[in-house]
């Protein structure tokens, strides 16, 4: 094990521990009468410590609606399919091209939302090996991947 890269200690702890370690977890419970009624509360709260937030775990990214795709590339797929059935009067009378356009467009918006979807999971199983790996200095609260 490698010692701490910034006061050159040898004492650690694993980041996991630590964050387990600095959360507590209440629960409250309250029950009142008053006027012929009756209420009954519960309650929770969960409190960490700032070193707890230090290591926590890292969060997972909410991935964006259609991915990096353009707006205006999301209005080309739709709007000339739109113009069309308007012309033809009705989705029976249009032109297959149109309806053929309108489920290309579904199709890739569909892809573009499912694959940033499958690269963040990636991204967040990645992150959270190497999260696994940090242990905390306990002389200066440095965190670090000593063990190589």
């Amino acid at each position: 094990m490698k010692p701490c890269p910034s006061c050159q200690s040898d004492q650690f702890k694993k980041a996991t521990l630590v964050h387990a370690e600095g959360q507590s977890v209440t629960v409250g419970v309250g029950a009142g009468i008053s006027g012929g009624g009756l209420g009954v509360g519960v309650g929770r709260g969960v409190t960490k410590s700032l070193v707890a937030e230090t290591c926590a775990p890292p969060k997972k990214p909410e991935p964006k609606l259609f991915g990096d795709t353009p707006m205006w590339l999301a209005l080309v797929a739709f709007i000339p399919p739109m113009i069309g059935f308007a012309a033809a009067g009705s989705l029976a009378n249009a032109s297959y091209i149109w309806v053929v356009w309108t489920c290309l467009g579904f199709a890739y918006l569909g892809w573009k939302s499912w694959k940033p979807f499958k690269e963040n999971e990636a991204r967040h199983v990645h992150a959270l090996a190497e999260y696994d790996k940090n242990f905390m200095c306990l002389r200066c609260g440095t965190l670090s991947q000593p063990i190589e």
